[in-house]
């Protein structure tokens, strides 16, 4: 079976080295940069002159790079964020030679050496010095206090304090002219020369490797090689992936493109405890070489897909959708007769039933047979309790296995319908699920008896119309439906909070192995579902059988799986180790600007940095890890956390406590409190004013009340004295209009007595005139004629007319001779009569003319005041 295998892609395709930090951190040498991963997320650090970085090498703080004519390190800032330094300038009298690229760097004590393929060059912390060129250098590496440099024209040297020479242990040396590798292993050096082959290097000894594993390096063109351990090493090859080799046992197992690694050709290698990671001239894979799990999958998809397996004497047998295969030695071997769906394997007695397309078969050893009786495609077995026969869950109901006189098979009437599976209690009653929809329960009548008397069961029609998984759990019925769980008991189905998202995988006894639906945590739990181990595997979820996920308990310590192109073995007792490792937190972004970390102690965020804090965390020494967090404060929030990269958005002002911890390890959290400030509007500066605005608003409201309470008093009397002088006025204007009223009556009347008179008077002097001649007083006649004549032309008359008159319209006389000035008193006369309305025959007799006489003065006043004839008397004179 094959480690597991991880693989990422991430920059440019080609990364020519690899290394890790103290926390297991990694960075990659790649076409595109420096590549980081932390465990949770990628992130490409670019050159200046984003050039190709050909090595990297982790020594403390300090992350070295080689490159283009460039030699430098990254640190990180008080933010959290790498920085180039180059040393370029260090070079001092010795620069690198034209065109150098450097493609290795090793600490050598407190000393850095880096290479390129003429040079060597020794960075002792302020200066760069050339120690060695002239020669085509392939790779070199400290052993014992010496510098050892792999040529492959001058075979192997090394550098110390008395220069160099020639590469010797225990007074042997090696008269070969070309190395291209180096390996260290506390006192083991491995060295290959692709024309003789690889050596075992120790102080006292060389030894050459066999023949047989210097043919296969040299067929595959041996490119990096690395020591896991004192007995085991790992080959990188050019043509056909990484080969690891058990020096003890001689074994050697090969890890390929078809064995899941992402390129068969190998740039370089580094192992950082179990992990093995490799730069592949396509991507990056990381190998878990002393892992928990180990897999076998089939890349040529012949296998198919697992939906059960088994084991028996330590050989492997899988039920998949192809049929039903034998794994023993490293071999699949398809067992003959079983091509086709198979669902299920039941171990009974030295051998299995199996759960197939075709029906109920018994597998003993490589012979597969029918069981008499099948009768329809069968999903599982189950045991009848207290009883050695079993029942059979089929496509077309259930069946009756009686193993007791041979193996023969018994339909059972009464539910002729797909079912899934079929489990009881301990009260005897039976419990069957079909395969798409439906529940049923029927009573289990006697020993040796099948149950045949099945009902509809559930008192919620989500029961009958979708598909429920049934589950013992200690003597309790337990009902799954989607990501929901229910509990019968005395008041009915009760939900079980705890439990949903939750797929039970397998069981025994006393423990139960959870999958959480939501993410890739898988939780070991007791009856009471109380949680006693959790792990989280990514790689490992993906390749579950959706619907059909199982668990298989091997024994205490080891579980296997089916997968979706194998299965996998799994040793849980080799957890990480550090459980207790808390997630770090590596940047914190305010509004896009990473801050200081040495604040996080006493961090304070003001209002508009807070509209988006961004918080980057891993798990150190661990990859893939899931995160969580936990928000307390003025705002309350948690949830999951992708990729290792927390968004908080909008937070309102106040003091907050941020939890971030690993899904399968909750007890170890990081912590980050910090406070929110309030806008510049909502400082305590600010809220001071605003008491000293709101105080005053008071006092100036006060004082605005009582004015306009002032106000309101003064606009009151002014209303009443407005009202009263209004009543006053309207009175003198009644009484001035009622006095009009009379002066217009006293002056008609007077007119109309004036006129009354004159007509007399007229009339009185028309007969005298007509009797003059035969009065027998003519004198007499006469001077009555006289009289009256003066009568008519009486100025007391016009005197009490010009009276009344006057005391109605003002000034009229004053206004007509100041725009007339040529009006003659006749004139004004006509005029004030027209005025008043009187007719020309009312006029006549107050001027002592006839009509006639009236109309011709009313026509030559026209004339006289230039009156167009369309504009009345009248509405001309009411302009005075």
């Amino acid at each position: 079976m094959l480690p597991e295998i991880v693989n990422y892609s991430f920059g440019g395709v080609q990364n020519w080295g690899v290394d890790t930090d103290e926390e297991e951190v990694i960075y990659a040498a790649n076409n595109a940069g420096l590549t980081v991963y932390n465990g949770q997320f990628w992130r490409l650090h670019e050159l200046p002159q984003n050039t190709i970085i050909r090595s990297v090498r982790c020594l403390g703080e300090r992350i070295y790079t080689g490159s283009y004519e460039e030699f430098g390190y990254w640190q990180k800032d008080n933010t959290g964020q790498l920085i180039y330094h180059s040393l370029k300038e260090s070079f001092g009298a010795n620069p690198p030679l034209p065109s150098e690229e450097f493609w290795q760097i090793i600490p050598f004590g407190d000393q850095v050496v880096f290479r390129s393929f003429g040079a060597v060059y020794l960075y002792d912390g302020s200066t760069i010095n050339r120690i060695l060129e002239g020669y085509a250098v392939s790779r070199v590496q400290e052993y014992q206090g010496r510098l050892v440099v792999a040529t492959l024209n001058n075979g192997l040297l090394q550098i110390s304090e008395e220069g160099i020479r020639a590469f010797e242990t225990g007074g042997q040396t090696l008269d070969i002219e070309s190395f291209s590798q180096l390996a260290v292993y506390q006192d083991q050096l491995f060295a290959y020369s692709p024309s003789a082959g690889g050596f075992f290097i120790d102080p006292q000894n060389i030894r050459p490797v066999s023949p047989e594993l210097n043919q296969l390096l040299k067929q595959q063109s041996l490119n990096s090689v690395q020591f896991i351990d004192d007995q085991r090493l790992v080959f990188g090859t050019i043509k056909n992936g990484i080969y690891l080799m058990d020096n003890l046992n001689q074994d050697m197992q090969m890890l390929n493109k078809q064995a899941g690694i992402n390129n068969n050709t190998v740039l370089d290698l580094h192992v950082s405890g179990d992990r093995l990671w490799a730069a592949l001239d396509n991507g990056l894979s990381r190998i878990n070489i002393s892992g928990a799990l180990a897999y076998f999958n089939d890349p040529t998809g012949v296998l198919g897909t697992v939906y059960d397996l088994a084991v028996i004497d330590q050989v492997y047998y899988l039920a998949s959708n192809t049929g039903i295969y034998r794994y023993y030695n490293d071999q699949l071997q398809l067992i003959p007769g079983s091509e086709g769906q198979c669902w299920s394997l039941y171990p009974w007695e030295d051998g299995l039933l199996c759960g197939h397309n075709n029906g109920a078969f018994w597998l003993k050893g490589e012979q597969l047979s029918l069981i008499p009786g099948s009768f329809s495609g069968v999903y599982d077995y189950t045991p009848i309790p207290g009883d050695k026969n079993l029942l059979l869950a089929t496509y077309s109901g259930l069946g009756h296995l009686n193993v007791t006189e041979g193996l023969q098979i018994t339909r059972i009437s009464g539910l002729d319908r797909p079912i899934e599976q079929v489990s009881f209690d301990h009260e005897g009653h039976w419990y069957a699920s079909g395969f798409y929809q439906g529940l049923y329960k029927s009573d289990f009548a006697a020993q040796g008896e099948s149950p045949t008397n099945w009902e509809p069961w559930g008192e919620d029609d989500i029961f009958q119309q979708n598909k429920v998984k049934l589950n013992i759990i200690d003597n309790t019925i337990y009902l799954a439906e989607n990501n929901r769980w229910w509990m019968q008991s005395m008041k009915g189905f009760q939900e079980v909070p705890v439990l949903t998202d939750q797929k039970l995988l397998g069981q025994t006894s006393d423990e139960l192995w959870f999958w959480d639906q939501t993410s890739t945590l898988i939780t070991r739990r007791d009856v009471k579902f109380k949680s006693l181990d959790t792990w989280t595997n990514s790689s490992l979820v993906e390749r579950f059988v959706p619907g059909f996920q199982k668990v298989l308990i091997q024994n205490d310590s080891t579980l296997l799986l089916n997968l979706i192109d194998g299965f996998a073995r799994w040793d849980v007792t080799r957890n990480r180790k550090d459980n207790d490792i808390s997630p770090a937190i590596g940047a914190i972004y305010l509004n896009n600007t990473a801050i200081p970390l040495e604040n996080m102690t006493d961090l304070t965020i003001s209002h508009a940095q807070a509209r988006t804090v961004v918080v980057e965390a891993y798990v150190p020494q661990a990859q893939g890890s899931e995160l969580e967090y936990d928000l307390k404060g003025q705002q309350e929030q948690k949830g999951k956390i992708p990729n290792g990269k927390l968004m908080l958005q909008n937070l309102p002002a106040g003091d907050y406590e941020l939890s971030i911890y690993e899904t399968a390890h909750p007890h170890s959290p990081a912590q980050l409190n910090f406070e929110v400030l309030p806008p510049w509007y909502w400082s305590p500066l600010m809220k001071l004013l605003y008491l000293i605005l709101f105080i005053a608003s008071l006092f100036a409201v006060g004082r605005f009340q009582k004015r306009r309470e002032q106000k309101a008093s003064i606009d009151k009397q002014n209303r009443l004295k407005i009202a009263a002088q209004k009543e006053i006025a309207e009175i003198e204007r009644k009484n001035l209009l009622k006095e009009i009223k009379n002066k217009k009556k006293e002056l008609t009347n007077t007119t109309a007595s004036m006129v009354q008179k004159n007509e007399t008077i007229i009339s009185l002097r028309n007969e005298l005139k007509r009797l003059e001649k035969s009065s027998p007083n003519v004198t007499r006649t006469k001077n009555i004629l006289h009289r009256s004549g003066q009568q008519l032309d009486s100025k007391k008359d016009w005197s009490l007319f010009e009276s009344r008159f006057s005391e109605l319209n003002e000034d009229f006389f004053n206004k007509l001779s100041h725009a007339y000035p040529k009006l003659t008193t006749k004139d004004k006369k006509l005029c004030a009569y027209i005025k008043i309305g009187l007719t020309s025959k009312e006029i006549a007799p107050l001027l002592g003319i006839t009509k006639r006489s009236v109309e011709l003065q009313r026509y030559r006043l026209r004339k006289k005041l230039n009156l167009d004839t369309k504009i009345s008397f009248i509405e001309f004179l009411d302009r005075f």
